[in-house]
This record gives C-alpha cells, sequence and structure tokens, in this order.
C-alpha cells in the first residue's frame, strides 16, 4: 500500500517535462496485495551499474545529478506540506524499524568485531574506545530520532542502485522501489545517495571525477542556500552508511574496505560544533556545498 500511494502521489507532483519520474500504477489489488506498473528498465540502466561498468562523463554526470537534487527536494517539500501524507506514512512503522537498525543499529557491533565480518578480519579493524563511544552515543540518538520522525516525508531508500537512467543524449530518469516510504529524516534520503556515490568513487576510482560532480550537482540543486545542520547531518549518515554497509557488500579488497570503513567513522566523529572547523574539514568533499553560500542556477 505504501509503495502505491507514493507512486500516485509523486506522479501527480511532478510536471510533464521533469527529467525524473517514478513508475506508473496501473492497477492496485489490495486483498491479493498486486501491484502492475509500468515497467522503466527498458532501455535503461541502474545508474551504480553506469558508474562501475565505465559508462560515464562529466556532463551529463552534473545534468543527472541536478534532475535527482531538484526531484528528491519536491518529494520531500510537497509530502511535508501535505499532513494528509504524513498521517499515513508515519504508520510504516516497519520501514523505519528496518532503517533504524540496518544502519545505526549495526554501526558498534560492525566497529567492535561482534558482527565478526570477513572484510574487517585478519588483522582485526582497530577502532579508537573513545571513537566507538561517540558512535555509540550518535548511533543511540539516531535510531531514537528515525523512530520518531513524523514530521517530513522521504523516500526511505535512495541510492543508485534505485535510479535507472537511459543512455540517451537527454538522459531519462526513473525512480524505482518506493516501499520503504515513511516519515523520517530528509538527510537520510540526501547521505544514503551520497555515501554510495563514495563507494563507486572508492572502488571504481576512474569515475571519482564523475561521481564527485554529480554529488556537488546533486547537493547545490537540493539546497539553494547554505544549511550547515543539513550538512552535518548528512556526513553523519554518510559515515554510518560507510561502516554499516561495506564490508557487507563484496566491494572489493580487505584492505581497501578497512580504508573506507575508518573513513567512515572519521565522518561519523568529526563533524566538529565549530563551524570554521566544519568548513574547513568540508572544503576536501562535494558535500561543501551545503555549508557555503550560493545561488541556485
Amino acid at each position: 500500500m505504501f509503495e502505491v500511494r507514493a507512486l500516485e502521489w509523486i506522479t501527480s507532483w511532478l510536471p510533464e517535462d521533469s527529467p525524473v519520474t517514478v513508475p506508473h500504477v496501473h492497477l492496485f489489488d489490495d486483498k491479493a496485495n498486486v501491484i502492475i506498473m509500468d515497467d522503466c528498465g527498458l532501455g535503461t540502466v541502474p545508474l551504480k551499474k553506469l558508474f562501475a561498468d565505465g559508462n560515464y562523463s562529466i556532463a551529463p554526470a552534473k545534468k543527472i545529478g541536478e534532475a535527482l537534487g531538484h526531484f528528491i527536494r519536491l518529494i520531500h517539500a510537497n509530502g511535508n506540506a501535505d499532513k494528509g501524507i504524513l498521517d499515513l506514512f508515519k504508520t510504516n512503522v516497519q520501514a523505519r524499524q528496518i532503517s533504524a537498525y540496518v544502519t545505526y543499529g549495526r554501526l558498534v557491533s560492525t566497529l567492535n568485531g561482534q558482527d565478526h565480518l570477513p572484510a574487517l578480519s585478519d588483522p582485526p579493524l582497530d577502532v579508537e574506545a573513545k571513537d566507538l563511544d561517540a558512535v555509540r552515543d550518535i548511533a543511540s540518538k539516531m535510531q531514537s530520532e528515525i523512530m520518531s520522525a513524523e514530521g517530513s516525508f522521504v523516500m526511505g531508500d535512495f541510492w543508485p542502485g534505485n535510479i535507472l537512467v537511459s543512455l540517451d543524449e537527454n538522459p531519462r530518469i526513473s525512480v524505482v522501489d518506493w516501499e520503504m516510504a515513511k516519515t523520517g529524516l530528509p538527510g537520510h534520503d540526501l547521505g544514503q545517495f551520497c555515501a554510495e556515490l563514495r563507494l563507486l568513487g572508492h572502488f571504481h576510482p576512474a569515475c571519482a571525477p564523475a561521481t564527485h560532480d554529480l554529488t556537488y550537482s546533486f547537493l547545490k540543486a537540493y539546497s539553494p542556500s547554505k544549511d550547515i545542520p543539513l550538512a552535518r547531518y548528512v556526513i553523519t549518515h554518510m559515515g554510518a552508511h560507510l561502516v554499516a554497509w561495506t564490508p557487507r557488500i563484496p566491494w572489493g579488497s580487505n584492505e581497501k574496505t578497512k580504508m573506507v570503513v575508518r573513513e567512515g567513522v572519521e565522518y561519523i566523529v568529526g563533524v566538529d560544533s565549530d563551524d570554521e572547523k566544519l568548513d574547513k574539514w568540508l572544503s576536501e568533499t562535494p558535500i561543501f556545498v551545503l555549508a557555503t553560500s550560493h545561488q541556485k542556477q
């Protein structure tokens, strides 16, 4: 039901010339739990595969990033403004439970070796006690925020694997798999997407310039003005995603995986409360666009 309602509402929000669309629902049988919807796969490829296979360039990457930034901003804004939508999607408690657990609920057990992940073994990952304590506190805080969030509508699983792109001169983009739509934290959608682009850049380094520019154009389109609180949340969720997911997916060597997990820890614990220090820290990442004043283009 949640996926169908999300798709129906979003279809009504999008302008006819939108480069980003969602599948059109033709039939929903709530008794048999059957959905008949458009097939967006013909002539398209998941954005993740597009970059992993090397089928990319800077200019289309920027265009895709900008289009997706405007799209998810529209989804958040329209959903947040409609009490009926919020009242419905806050009842998708299972989706919130899943989101809270699969990332933040596994942070500490990932880092302290309790999960016995082969990619983080032999030798085991060494995380300082103070960093582990900080991660534990943040994980607890974020799980509580996710479970209590009722004021914002989010997609819930916004990552390059759920974004299908045509290979035409003017890319057509479809966003699929909306069963995790719920009330939540908008930075969750942004952080998950940016973290997955970061992973593509790490494990497929030839595409790093394109994923960097896609991330920048995506965030700039989403937030047309400086937003330090949002930047902090995006960084935190990026870090949590890098820690919880990288060692569970066969991205690459154990050595590279450990490096990325350590980077994730730095993201989680390195979000300093001092804005000046944060600006300096952000300057080396495309996330800095959220911490600087700029004009929407």
